[in-house]
């Protein structure tokens, strides 16, 4: 797993029961996020509203948010994750859409 970050015991209980993975899974689930997981910035849309509502409506006011796997990984300003919330349904049948094309990469219709 990434040296700065790390998890708190909710977040890999969070982790095991709502992605349904075994807690030896749980640091390799994360470290997935981290790496292929897209933040904020990556995406567009009705997602970076529903991202903006999580981040606003945590007390612990969110470092980062994180999707990856349909599911939202929420890390604090200490680098520990928190807690993992599901993506709305509505919301992830569409993630692709919502995703900003890196620079140079043309969109084909």
């Amino acid at each position: 797993m990434k040296d700065d970050y790390n998890i708190s015991m909710h977040g890999r209980g969070r982790i095991a029961k709502r992605m349904g993975i075994p807690k030896k899974a749980v640091d390799r689930q994360f470290n997935l996020a981290i790496e292929k997981g897209y933040r904020r910035k990556d995406l567009k849309g009705r997602i970076v509203k529903w991202m903006t509502k999580i981040m606003y409506k945590n007390e612990l006011s969110p470092k980062e948010v994180i999707v990856y796997n349909n599911f939202c990984f929420v890390i604090s300003k200490d680098d520990v994750l928190v807690t993992v919330f599901s993506i709305p349904s509505n919301l992830s049948k569409h993630i692709n859409d919502f995703v900003k094309p890196e620079k140079g990469e043309h969109i084909n219709v």
